[in-house]
């Protein structure tokens, strides 16, 4: 095995991609992977995709189209691979158990970042044994454990390192200390300073960056012509104020606020709920309690749906608990294809980059009653649609710029493999 892959193109690494979400049929991945492929393929890059729970097929089809490398998944077994992925679904299974049992307590997500590092160790393990590689990037890695994937694997790499909220056990802490110097192989790619912060303080060694991930994307703009058709895909109302509400019923998204705010609200905007998973009964009253003005396409979407949604509303509402401090995927989607966002005020750092922006209203978070106002206020005074520009205030960048960040922080890791684009 060589310390090097090489491309057709010449004696180039391959830049390998560890994403462990690509077996959902939704969520960014699924958008950013495939369209991280397409730059590679304009650009004669040899790209990997270890996706150690397998590929959507949907998004395998896209991943083809662009000439990218897909690895088989990773199968529980014998070998120091398949080990670590049967003790990660072994770890999973106990904190879904613990979980159901103890919903509130910080216990059960312990074994949750159990498994995300031995399914990340997996996937380096396995990706390294596939393709020679020296150096990879986990898309969406654990916040803890950073030490002890490294040792496991045997594989320098970067993690890009979403947010940071579970509690980090004193045993954790232990065996991070063993492995400190395998930590000395890794950088995190944090999308927030807040992250950043929450994440130095946890682990003071780590080298550590800041850099907004999802990717600028001035196609996905929505023209105006486009929300008569996407009112008649969806069945919504041909006239009339319409918000989306996406992406599901996930710990930070504070979605009681959101329906409580409906019912205060005395005006007649309604609001598409899109996503999954979803509490059907909640949503259920939901329908009972707003007067009818609440509209549910419970399911994953495709991504014509998803721009069929964004076509169709005058704004998205990304409505979040206070301190969550995340990079908000769909705050860049609203930049990407144009909608007016109606935001509560939970990231101090977001509120600042975004203050002064009039295509932004900002509601105090969990705080329904400043919500209903909000929400009747867009029925006098509509938002107006951020410009194509809007996406400089966020940082947000290309896809090929992504790529190129990718490549070069993964080839120059101390014993990486020194490459550049």
């Amino acid at each position: 095995m060589t310390a090097r892959s090489t491309s057709a193109a010449g004696e180039r690494p391959a830049l390998v991609l560890v994403e462990p979400n690509l077996k959902m049929p939704y969520g960014h991945w699924c958008e950013h992977v495939p369209q991280l492929a397409d730059a590679a393929k304009r650009r004669g890059l040899r790209l990997v995709i270890a996706a150690p729970d397998g590929v959507d097929p949907a998004t395998q089809g896209r991943l083809d189209s662009a000439g990218a490398e897909v690895l088989s998944p990773v199968r529980p077994g014998l070998g120091p691979s398949g080990a670590s992925m049967a003790a990660a679904r072994i770890a999973h299974a106990v904190y879904v158990k613990a979980h159901a049992w103890r919903p509130r307590s910080p216990v059960p997500y312990q074994f949750l970042l159990i498994s995300r590092c031995l399914t990340e160790a997996a996937a380096l393990r396995h990706a390294r044994a596939r393709t020679g590689v020296a150096a990879a990037v986990i898309l969406s890695a654990g916040e803890s454990l950073a030490g002890a994937v490294s040792a496991l694997s045997g594989v320098p790499h970067v993690r890009i390192v979403h947010e940071v909220y579970s509690w980090d056990s004193p045993f954790f802490r232990f065996v991070e200390w063993l492995c400190r110097a395998s930590r000395r192989q890794v950088v995190a790619v944090c999308n927030t300073a807040s992250v950043k912060c929450k994440l130095t303080r946890r682990y003071p060694d780590l080298a550590a960056t800041v850099a907004t991930f999802a990717p600028r994307n001035p196609a996905a703009y929505v023209p105006d012509g486009e929300r008569a058709v996407a009112r008649s895909l969806l069945a919504l109302p041909r006239d009339g104020v319409i918000g989306c509400f996406i992406g599901g019923w996930w710990r930070t998204k504070d979605w009681k606020t959101v329906l409580a705010a409906l019912e205060l609200s005395q005006s007649p905007v309604r609001l598409l709920i899109a996503g999954w998973p979803v509490d059907l009964a909640i949503l259920g009253d939901a329908r009972r309690t707003a007067d009818g003005r609440v509209h549910v396409l419970a399911k994953s979407l495709t991504s014509v749906e998803l721009r069929a949604v964004y076509a169709a509303c005058d704004f998205t509402l990304v409505s979040r608990f206070a301190g969550d401090e995340t990079e908000s995927g769909l705050v860049m989607d609203a930049v990407n294809y144009g909608l007016p966002l109606v935001l509560s005020d939970h990231d101090q750092n977001l509120n600042r980059v975004l203050a002064g922006a009039d295509w932004v209203r900002f509601y105090s978070a969990s705080d329904p009653a400043s919500l209903a106002h909000v929400l009747d206020g867009t029925l006098d005074k509509p938002i107006p649609r951020p410009s194509r520009a809007g996406v400089n205030a966020l940082g947000m960048r290309t896809v090929d710029d992504v790529l190129s960040m990718l490549y070069d922080l993964a080839s120059n890791i101390p014993g990486g493999h020194n490459g550049k684009i």
